[in-house]
């Protein structure tokens, strides 16, 4: 099979642009799968007892490395799975994924090979977090592929899930559809970003891997994503060309990212939204993303970007790279958590039931007024998700009995949270600095309140941040706006909007009386905006 020209469906990079830290990922992820794998990775399944010199069999052999970076989110919180906006950004710290692919292209003319589908074959995957643990699985073919059992390969089921997506998915071979593909993936992942932190370490490891897996089968002649023809051309026009059309990027990142999130949610059991996955997928340099997670379109927000809205685009781009704004300071409590098990579950749950009690209230009154003919029906409500929702829908389902108290306080975190999150990214674009802190106050105080996914340690450092930290400075040029937990909770992350001037001395502090009050130690660093994942040239 021949490598088709098609057009690039991600960004990429090459190695000398990128940062130190990935470089190291790189060089590690590539050492491992030496020390692994040798011999390059290169292998033969066992189905290739064929002559290379046959006419009807080819094999080519490919090198990918691909990255992808965790996230923070800024505000929007536990809205994602009930179709709220969130406001994320890509975060310094990433999973890099190298590996070696091998297709052997065979005619496909048995009934042997016709079973086995077009695609199919095996992978093995090693990571630098278990060395030891190289997990090896088939993929492909017409069988299904399921979640790898035994809690030691629980890890390479983010893997398994992405891949089973890509090879489920609709893609046009730009060859002869006849010949069967045999494809052998030996992977090594290695990636910084800290484990059960709510930083995304698993949506950076699944769309590292997507990001893989869309190089080499583009490379391999595969076209994955097709997009319907532009709106003014005519079918006869469309007819002309002999090549599917390619999806605009932003397209594919949400294509990317969905199949991501179902992987997550099939293979490790985790009922995710899509906010993660959206993000590692799809963001962009020196920017914050304001997600719809309902259309799942997005808007970039930028620091103070309408203070220069009169300016030439040019000039727009120049003065906000330089513009002296606050920055986002992250803080790791060290205390993890694990979204697929506890509580996190409970919540998505909690927000189904809100919202089934909500549409059978609406329902049943607009039913009874309109049997009473009373033209003040409530038929213009229309609850497809808590999105929908406003306080006094849910405050008229709990004094009615018909919503109990918790059930009513995790909607009302939800509901106010859209709120603060469209508010915020406003703030954000204008610079009102202060409205900005406000509102990830309390969007904090409604996680810890009525959501309850927050923890001590959490609180105490939200609270040095957002409150004690101003009291001990003697500083008049900056000064911290606001704090809250980032993440599905129980541990995990802060973030901090302060200024620039102020971050040595702010994470000084919180890691001195963080010690003092909790006996552990926590971990901060300073980041900005970056790009989401990409595939690195490594020559």
């Amino acid at each position: 099979m021949s490598t088709t020209d098609v057009e690039s469906t991600f960004e990429s990079s090459k190695l000398h642009e990128e940062s130190p830290s990935i470089q190291i990922l790189i060089n590690e992820a590539r050492s491992l799968h030496e020390k692994t794998f040798g011999n390059g990775g290169i292998r033969k399944s066992s189905s290739e007892n064929h002559d290379q010199q046959n006419e009807n069999y080819n094999q080519r052999t490919l090198v990918s490395c691909s990255v992808a970076p965790g996230r923070v989110n800024l505000i929007g919180e536990h809205v994602d799975y009930t179709g709220g906006y969130v406001c994320p950004m890509a975060i310094d710290y990433s999973t890099v994924c190298y590996g070696i692919a091998t297709i052997s292209t065979i005619l496909n003319s048995t009934s042997i090979l016709s079973k086995k589908g077009l695609i199919s074959g095996n992978c093995s995957v090693v990571s630098t977090a278990q060395p030891e643990n190289k997990v090896t699985f088939s993929i492909g073919g017409n069988d299904s592929m399921t979640p790898l059992p035994g809690s030691a390969s629980n890890w390479a089921n983010y893997v398994v899930g992405v891949i089973d997506g890509y090879m489920n998915a609709k893609m046009s071979n730009v060859d002869d559809s006849h010949y069967h593909h045999n494809l052998c993936l030996t992977l090594a992942i290695a990636g910084d970003v800290p484990l059960g932190s709510g930083l995304s370490s698993s949506a950076a490891l699944e769309v590292s891997t997507a990001t893989f897996m869309e190089s080499i089968l583009a490379k391999f002649g595969f076209i994955l994503w097709k997009t319907i023809e532009h709106e003014g051309t005519t079918s006869s026009s469309s007819s002309s060309s002999s090549q599917p059309k390619i999806a605009p990027k932003d397209i594919i990142a949400k294509n990317r990212a969905l199949l991501c999130q179902k992987a997550e949610n099939t293979f490790c059991n985790s009922p995710c939204g899509i906010m993660d996955q959206y993000v590692s997928s799809a963001a962009k340099k020196r920017a914050a993303l304001l997600i719809d997670c309902r259309s799942l379109q997005f808007e970039t927000v930028l620091m103070g970007q309408q203070k220069f809205a009169h300016l030439e685009q040019s000039q727009q781009n120049e003065q906000i790279h330089s513009y002296s704004s606050p920055v986002f300071v992250v803080c790791n409590s060290n205390v993890t958590h694990s979204i697929a098990g506890g509580e996190y579950p409970i919540r998505v749950k909690q927000c189904q039931t809100a919202t089934e009690v909500l549409q059978k209230i609406f329902l049943e009154e607009d039913k009874h007024d309109s049997s009473n003919g009373n033209s003040n029906s409530n038929s213009n409500i229309h609850i497809q998700s808590l999105r929908d929702a406003n306080p006094s829908h849910l405050l008229h389902a709990k004094t009615s009995g018909k919503m109990d108290d918790i059930t009513y306080q995790r909607a009302m975190h939800v509901v106010t949270e859209n709120e603060r999150t469209t508010q915020f990214a406003h703030a954000m674009r204008v610079g009102n600095w202060e409205e900005m802190g406000k509102l990830m106050n309390e969007s904090h105080a409604s996680m810890r309140d009525m959501y309850e996914v927050s923890c001590e340690e959490i609180d105490v450092l939200v609270n040095l941040a957002s409150q004690e930290f101003n009291k001990s400075t003697t500083s008049t040029t900056g000064r911290v706006y606001g704090s809250r937990l980032t993440g599905g909770g129980f541990g995990g992350c802060t973030v901090t909007l302060v200024d620039k001037s102020c971050v040595k001395a702010l994470c000084d502090y919180l890691k001195t009386e963080y010690k003092k009050i909790c006996g552990k130690d926590c971990f901060c660093f300073e980041s900005s905006p970056g790009p989401g994942t990409r595939e690195v040239l490594i020559g």
